[in-house]
């Protein structure tokens, strides 16, 4: 267990306002969304940030726009666990966004002589953004921890996205009620662990 004074504690955070304060731009990953970034300071180290919404509502879509902006737009490395939905429809609804193009369209067909071009610049966008995919079913806590260490150790990940929480294999030794809240307590600890 790793223990720290309050002196090392202060430090960090007079060093973190003088960074502030002199305006020189922090480690904090921007969102994309400039009033949200001048609410939060962007995404930073440390925080573990869940979105909630009924279906329907466009969380997964808040947050696939969140993956976009830190991967194409800042050339972060992100790594998004694909819990709910496989790896190929997100990387079509990422196209899709992208282009405001429906691939999913039957009739008349999605691809003209006018779109095309916007097409393959899209893929090529998203096919070179630091996106790394864990795409796995009825994964458990214990492998997404792995699999953050893992991500960050080889490929330097900056930021996690998990797409749903509530299909994460639920552990049979906590009750129904209390997962979430020992679901975010491990989360973070293995967040803090990449950091050390």
């Amino acid at each position: 267990m790793k223990y720290y004074s309050i002196k090392q504690v202060t430090m960090e955070a007079l060093s973190l306002l003088n960074q502030l304060e002199s305006n020189k731009p922090n480690e904090a990953i921007k969102s994309g969304f400039d009033e949200l970034d001048q609410e939060i300071s962007g995404w930073s180290n440390g925080n573990l940030i869940l979105f909630s919404s009924r279906k329907g509502m466009g969380s997964k879509d808040l947050m696939l726009e969140f993956v976009r902006n830190a991967s194409v737009e800042y050339n972060k490395k992100a790594a998004l666990f694909t819990i709910e939905k496989s790896k190929e429809e997100v990387v079509h609804k990422l196209i899709c966004n992208e282009t405001g193009i429906d691939l999913w369209m039957k009739k008349p067909s999605p691809f003209t002589r006018e779109n095309i071009g916007d097409l393959e610049e899209a893929i090529s966008q998203i096919g070179n953004a630091p996106i790394f995919f864990v795409d796995q079913p009825n994964i458990t806590l214990k492998e997404i921890e792995r699999s953050c260490t893992k991500l960050k150790s080889k490929e330097s990940v900056s930021i996690v996205f998990i797409d749903s929480l509530g299909n994460i294999k639920k552990s049979k030794k906590v009750k129904n009620d209390a997962w979430y809240e020992h679901a975010t307590k491990r989360l973070t600890r293995a967040e803090r662990k990449g950091r050390s």
